[in-house]
């Protein structure tokens, strides 16, 4: 019985707010545009405004929270945790995707295609396809920049985006 009433929780806290979320498209475009510019609001803020703007990577996470969160779940901590970028990664390029039909202007079209490259990049960094991180000097200031140049940049595309959009079909 307790298996069916957390089946039951879930399906009121995460499922049917998903399916309504993905049933209409402005909803889901509008706070999927929130969700991505206030990550890329807090990522230029750590970049900005803290000492070491690299605390992304997994190894900074304190030993006794996963080692804690895998004896009660045997599920490995790190494994989760690259899971979850590489989703959201996915996710943000699938909505990046999205909004290249929605806009008109081949330059914005050309900054689409560069987000695109940049989460393609750090998707593979995320599941270590490729070592960059060897392979090129000055790695850290590098990935500094153009994280703060494509956060930058997600920003303005997607609030150019949002307003073609919405200008565009509701007057």
């Amino acid at each position: 019985m307790q298996l069916d009433s957390v089946i039951i929780i879930l399906l009121l806290l995460f499922i049917f707010p998903i399916i309504i979320l993905f049933s209409n498209p402005n909803i889901f475009f509008i706070i999927t545009s929130i969700i991505i510019i206030l990550s890329s609001l807090k990522k230029l803020n750590i970049i900005l405004f803290e000492k070491n703007p690299n605390d992304e990577s997994i190894e900074n996470v304190s030993d006794e929270m996963p080692d804690d969160f895998e004896s009660i779940s045997e599920i490995d901590y790190k494994k989760l945790v690259k899971g979850i970028r590489s989703l959201w990664n996915f996710f943000v390029i699938i909505f990046f995707v999205y909004c290249i039909f929605y806009v008109n202007s081949i330059i914005l079209k050309e900054i689409s295609v560069i987000l695109i490259a940049y989460r393609l990049f750090k998707l593979f960094d995320i599941l270590s396809i490729i070592n960059f991180s060897s392979s090129i000097p000055f790695f850290d200031r590098i990935k500094n920049f153009s994280s703060f140049i494509a956060n930058s940049f997600s920003i303005i595309f997607i609030t150019i985006v949002c307003c073609n959009k919405f200008i565009r079909f509701y007057l």
